[in-house]
């Protein structure tokens, strides 16, 4: 290894124990990390699934910084080797000692007491194991990322138990009285445990009573939607009704003005709209009772109904409009004939004089025969073209 290997790796370890020392000293400020260590002013003492997370993952934390002092030790004597070496004499000597010092088992860390077993009657309590700087970093490692990880799943956890519970407060006030209770029970229960058990808090807000405020969410979500269908169908109704009522007026008035007017597909009964009513009210009832799913079947079928009655009420009107028109086009047509009567200047001539005034007679009697009529005008035009031609040929 060359000189300029060596300084490359004298430097990466500075870096690495600036990192090191800057990560510790973030975790030791860390509020939760001094509650749950008792190194702060209050010191949580865990329970549950909180303790059985964080206190082996905490237990470490001394052996991580007593380490971090071997390393920093161990990285300034190979420094001070390196800024000690002989320009010539002894110089690859002190270049072997610094890769050791760097390379090579060059620690020594207390570990724990052998099993019973292994033991003698002159063992120690504590053995001692020669490490590399680099075994030395990676126990480290794993070790600090462990114990930050349970440190911020606690801290993760109280956020969000704090907004979890206000969030759940708040939404089971929207929800019936016997549902309520039970939800109000287990919030309880998280509520005195979250102090010294916020991961098993957690847990149990997630489990126990997220999901039922999920499942009244979606039963009240469900029961708005019916209520919602449920007015939909009430204005459908009003309208249908509303319908029927132009129907039945357009109906007298072709019956008024159309001479044996029947219409092809007569308007539904009063009865029909009797039983809609009579079956909404019924679905209104249900939902009142809370059963939404058995309501929205009902709806369903409700509106099949309430759609082939309005089919049935469409074809009434076309018929009943239809014979209108049919009186209306007559006299609008026979208005026209009349005014190229003038225009060609035979209006006054007898037999169109007669003709016009039988077509004015028959459209503006109540009630109109519509065959009679359209013969009258159907005339009316045949002599225009005949009076037309004939006054062609006598130019």
């Amino acid at each position: 290894m060359t000189m300029l290997e060596i300084d490359e790796a004298l430097a990466a370890w500075r870096s690495r124990l600036t990192a090191i020392a800057d990560n510790l000293l973030w975790l030791q400020n860390d509020s939760t990390y001094k509650m749950l260590s008792g190194s702060g002013a209050t010191h949580v003492r865990a329970a549950g699934a909180t303790a059985r997370r964080v206190d082996p993952a905490l237990a470490p934390m001394q052996t991580i910084f007593e380490r971090f002092s071997v390393l920093q030790t161990t990285i300034e004597r190979a420094d001070e080797l390196r800024r000690s070496m002989p320009a010539l004499f002894g110089a690859e000597q002190r270049l072997a000692e610094i890769r050791h010092v760097l390379f090579g088992r060059s620690i020594q860390l207390a570990v724990s007491a052998a099993p019973s077993a292994q033991r003698s009657l002159l063992s120690g309590a504590q053995g001692v194991e020669q490490r590399t700087p680099d075994e030395v970093l990676a126990a480290m490692v794993t070790e600090f990322a462990t114990a930050r990880d349970a440190v911020l799943a606690v801290e993760h956890a109280w956020r969000d138990l704090a907004e979890g519970v206000d969030r759940a407060e708040d939404q089971i006030q929207r929800f019936p009285a016997n549902a309520q209770s039970g939800i109000q029970r287990n919030l309880q229960e998280i509520r005195d445990s979250l102090g010294t058990d916020p991961l098993g808090a957690l847990d149990n807000l997630r489990k126990r009573v997220e999901p039922e405020l999920a499942r009244f969410s979606r039963m009240a979500a469900a029961a708005a939607k019916t209520r919602q269908d449920l007015e939909q169908a009430h204005a459908r109704l009003d309208q249908l009704v509303a319908l029927h009522r132009e129907i039945l007026a357009a109906e007298a008035e072709a019956k008024a003005k159309v001479a044996g007017f029947h219409a092809s597909s007569p308007p539904a009964g009063e009865e029909r709209f009797k039983r809609l009513r009579e079956w909404l009210h019924q679905l209104d009832l249900r939902c009142t009772e809370g059963a939404s799913a058995n309501v929205e079947t009902g709806l369903r079928n409700w509106n099949k109904g309430a759609e082939e009655l309005a089919s049935e009420e469409s074809r009434a009107r076309a018929a009943i409009q239809t014979a209108l028109e049919t009186r209306r086009e007559l006299r609008g047509r026979l208005d026209a004939l009349k005014a190229k009567a003038r225009a060609w200047r035979v209006a006054e001539h007898a037999e169109m004089s007669d003709l016009a005034r039988q077509g004015e007679q028959l459209l503006t009697t109540r009630p109109t025969n519509l065959e009679h009529a359209a013969a009258a005008v159907a005339l009316y035009a045949t002599m225009l073209n005949a009076k037309k031609m004939q006054k062609r040929g006598s130019e």
